[in-house]
This record gives structure tokens, C-alpha cells and sequence, in this order.
């Protein structure tokens, strides 16, 4: 974890618990129709900002 060197190893595991909790939660209660409608709100974005 190169740009997590400066955390402690508790702020560590906190992030990771806090990101594992999340990822779990969206597997659980996102379902296949919620994943696409943000893959199709992905490719309507523009290909730039310009």
C-alpha cells in the first residue's frame, strides 16, 4: 500500500474494513438492473470535457 504509509496500521484496517463493509453491502442490495443502468449512464457521458 505505497500511498498509505503515512496511516497507522489501525487507520489501515479501518479503511479496509470501511471499504469491505461497502463492497459487501453493494453486492448484496445492488442488483443486475441497478449495475446496468450505470454502465449505460457511463457510455452516454461525453468522450471529453473539452
Amino acid at each position: 500500500m505505497g500511498q498509505t504509509t503515512s496511516l497507522t496500521v489501525n487507520q489501515q484496517a479501518e479503511i479496509l474494513a470501511e471499504l469491505l463493509a461497502a463492497a459487501v453491502h453493494l453486492h448484496n442490495h445492488c442488483d443486475k438492473d441497478f449495475q446496468t443502468l450505470i454502465i449505460e449512464e457511463m457510455e452516454n457521458l461525453p468522450d471529453d470535457e473539452d
